[in-house]
């Protein structure tokens, strides 16, 4: 896969943390095939992160905490909580503690303790300090009381749907820290404790359900609060990508149980580990998510330039962190847009990530700065080989909100890209005021406005406004893209046009402007011409979009959400296509989903125009020699690629996708995965509520190009063509044994990702369509099983 730069936006999927101590190491081993979907993060201190119910995750709500002679020493600390089977705690487990007649194993609630303390290295910051702990080594790293599958204080069972748990370690009697977990720091009665607990079963499944939570203990011992004590990065936050944390054996499920002990200034103890300094959570996960983007994995800095002075082996190309490998993560979007994880608006920290820099945390992303060396000058110490130097010269922890605080030249917020610009927000605005001239054998003519959103929609000259008369770095673009069909019923197919691979018809809107071709209208809209009239055979409706990007000199593209319209050519109205994918879905991840050099974006009804089922990558291709995938095209149809996309290579299920792209680039995507937590088998992430599985495309009926015969062929009905179920389902399942179930149900072809052959080579159209009226190869019979409502429905298989 080629990964996201650090200030690109990259379609591929979040592949994200497994955040680990030293019991959660090694690599990460193959895949598995997909599982049962999994339930959702929830159930803290009385509130939730997200809603569902899973027989194999349970929600922990706290009624209860106190420690002993809180406001001295401290004691042995006491907790009462309760279990429910609802993210929303309406559903009450009927357990509290597992076994007897209940339906589970009997639990084994594991406990971590917390103080939460000022930090040492960063004034005005607050910590947390875990205060049971063990060496690993020479290591210290915190540790839970309990083990998998034990107990180890007392847990008592009230009778009225509630248990009692008292500590076995006792807060006012710390020892010296050993390799046996023991509180090893001074109680702190002033500090808030926080309470964190787990269930440690063998396993997870139905009869040893995941549950964690926390209950934080107000100063002095007394009583819980109702308030979480420090919030810097809230669970819901994570759950957008993730949908449902899970992470050490998929029995740690949410963030504020993840920093009882993940504290800062923790080393990583595993000698295996690679570029990891820390298990601090900030910089852990700062880490993390950069992946192979790293400075200290590329040897290149954060804005691209190479790092000079490096020693032999100093940039190993990868970050393994206690143990397990993170290379091959990319964040799907910038990862400079901090608010993407920091989405807390109240509490305690939420606003650190702007306030309170630290090189902690800074140089998790920053990683081969050398914070210790002054400025380049004629008389500066040179920084450590490989690093370069902080650019205002040495600083301590303290010192860094005097140049990145709020309001100063290096504000955080103003150097991070922080959130995403909504459309009143962007630098401007597309909209299609009229398309006329529609009919068969017409030439259609399409009215657009380009206007400023910042400033009440004030047209944009196109021919004079610097963003739009750009031709270096981000050049400036601006097209207007129109597609039909010649069959009725089905998806764009843009045959007639003169185009191979099926694509549409694109009029370059800047260069008519200089040529005198598109005209502009005294209201300051433009009149854009077809060079392509309708062809006579077009059938129902077709589309107009506006896509394209403003540009600055300096490289910078600034992404515009594309305008699309819809326009009768043989109805006597308008006829939408169907909706199949949300993308607000899509931007929970994304961000803003902008692709092709920022001119696609954040509509999904444009990608399809192109991405359509007579669409491959054959004209990017190498002509007749394999790619790097032993393919001579792959086709690009929008279901076939997404699927691809993000189902990523897992042998023997997945082989993954590569796709050639503009200007020849090989965009391979066989290392992604989908975020942790996660599925591809959970088609309702992406997929529009509107529209559940299986998808209302009955009358859908073409079959996905596979062969188009050449880049410049034009006649769609020689394409060979995998039959429409079996070309969607091999998107994802490619092994033998899937593949083979389709054959011997009609699917024809090879699988529209990877290699493997399904039953012959495929198809044209023409016979796919007899097939579906006489019968006979190409007739499939997958709705029989996997209709809706069938005993094989694929929402009953796929977490929909």
């Amino acid at each position: 896969m080629t990964k996201p730069s650090l200030g690109s936006v990259a379609l591929v999927a979040a592949c994200a943390a497994a955040i680990g101590l030293a019991a959660c190491k090694g690599d990460r081993g193959p895949a598995g095939p997909p599982g049962q979907p999994g339930g959702t993060t929830g159930g803290t201190d009385g509130g939730t992160s997200a809603t569902g119910t899973s027989a194999a995750r349970l929600y922990a709500k706290f009624t209860a905490a106190s420690i002993p002679n809180g406001g001295a020493k401290g004691g042995t600390p006491t907790v009462t909580y309760r279990l429910f089977k609802d993210a929303a705690l309406t559903q009450d487990a009927g357990t509290c503690a597992g076994g007897g007649s209940s339906s589970y194993a009997a639990f084994s609630p594991n406990f971590t303790v917390a103080k939460l303390i000022d930090d040492p290295e960063n004034p005005g910051t607050k910590i947390w300090q875990s205060y049971i702990n063990r060496l690993i080594g020479t290591v210290k790293v915190a540790a839970t009381e309990g083990a998998r599958g034990s107990v180890a204080g007392t847990l008592k069972d009230n009778g009225d749907g509630t248990c009692t748990y008292t500590f076995k370690s006792d807060l006012s009697a710390p020892v010296a820290p050993s390799t046996t977990a023991a509180v090893t720091e001074t109680y702190d009665p002033a500090a808030v404790t926080r309470v964190g607990m787990q269930n440690n079963g063998a396993s997870v499944d139905d009869t040893h359900p995941a549950f964690d939570g926390f209950v934080d203990v107000a100063a002095g011992g007394g009583q819980a609060q109702a308030d979480n004590a420090r919030v810097v990065v809230a669970t819901a936050s994570c759950n957008q990508c993730h949908r449902d944390l899970a992470h050490h054996g998929a029995k740690r499920l949410s963030t504020e149980y993840c920093v009882t002990c993940h504290n800062p200034g923790t080393p990583d103890p595993d000698p295996t580990s690679v570029n990891s300094t820390s298990l601090a959570f900030a910089v852990m996960v700062h880490k993390i998510h950069q992946g192979g983007n790293l400075p200290s994995v590329t040897g290149n800095n954060v804005n691209g330039t190479k790092i000079t002075g490096a020693t032999a082996g100093q940039y190993p190309g990868k970050i393994v962190i206690n143990g397990t490998d993170y290379t091959f993560v990319g964040f799907p979007q910038d990862t400079g847009n901090c608010t993407v994880c920091h989405g807390a608006t109240t509490g305690t920290g939420n606003d650190y990530w702007k306030t309170q820099a630290s090189i902690e945390s800074c140089g998790a992303c920053h990683d081969r700065v050398d914070f210790t060396a002054a400025a380049p000058s004629p008389t500066a110490a040179p920084p450590k080989a490989g690093y370069i130097a902080h650019p205002a010269g040495a600083v301590q922890d303290g010192q860094c909100t005097q140049c990145h605080g709020a309001g100063k030249q290096v504000d955080t917020t103003v150097v991070h890209r922080i959130g995403i610009p909504t459309p009143d927000q962007q630098k401007s605005r597309y909209a299609i005021k009229s398309v006329t001239n529609t009919a068969p054998t017409q030439t259609p003519v399409v009215t657009i406005a380009i206007t400023n959103p910042t400033a009440s929609d004030a047209p944009q000259d196109l021919a004079a406004d610097p963003l739009w008369t750009n031709t270096t770095n981000g050049a400036s673009r601006l097209a207007v893209t129109i597609g039909w069909s010649v069959k009725a019923g089905e998806d764009w197919d843009n045959s007639g046009n003169g185009n191979g691979a099926a694509q549409p018809v694109s009029v370059d809107v800047l260069a008519g402007v200089k040529a005198g071709t598109v005209t502009k209208n005294t209201d300051g809209t433009y009149v854009v011409t077809s060079s392509k009239p309708v062809p006579s055979d077009a059938k129902g409706s077709g589309v107009v979009l506006i896509e394209g990007h403003p540009g600055t000199s300096t490289g910078t593209r600034f992404s515009v959400t594309n305008a699309i319209q819809y326009f009768p050519i043989t109805d006597a109205t308008a006829t939408p296509r169907r909706v199949v994918v949300d993308i607000q879905k899509c931007d929970k991840c994304h961000g803003l989903l902008s692709l092709h050099g920022n001119n696609r974006t954040d509509k999904i009804e444009g990608c399809v125009i192109c991405h359509n089922a007579q669409a491959t990558d054959i004209s990017q291709r190498p002509g007749t020699t394999a790619g790097v995938d032993g393919k001579i095209e792959q086709s690009i149809q929008f279901g076939a690629m997404i699927h691809g996309i993000h189902a990523g290579k897992h042998d023997p299920f997945t082989q993954g996708i590569v796709v050639y792209g503009f200007g020849k680039s090989v965009n391979d995507f066989r290392d992604v995965q989908f975020p942790e937590g996660n599925s591809v088998g959970h088609c309702d992430a992406c997929h529009a509520d509107t529209n559940p599985l299986p998808s209302a495309d009955t009358g859908i009926v073409n079959g996905i190009t596979i062969t188009t015969g050449g880049a410049t062929v034009t006649d769609q009905t020689t394409f060979l063509r995998t039959t429409h179920g079996a070309g969607i389902c091999s998107s994802c399942h490619q092994s033998a044994q899937p593949t083979a179930h389709m054959a011997q149900n009609g699917g024809v072809g090879v699988a529209t990702v990877g290699t493997t052959t399904i039953s012959g080579t495929g198809l044209t159209q023409g016979a796919i369509d007899q097939a579906g009226t006489l019968g006979g190869t190409g007739a499939e019979a997958c709705t029989v099983c996997h209709g809706k409502g069938s005993i094989a429905d694929p929402a009953l298989f796929h977490g929909h």
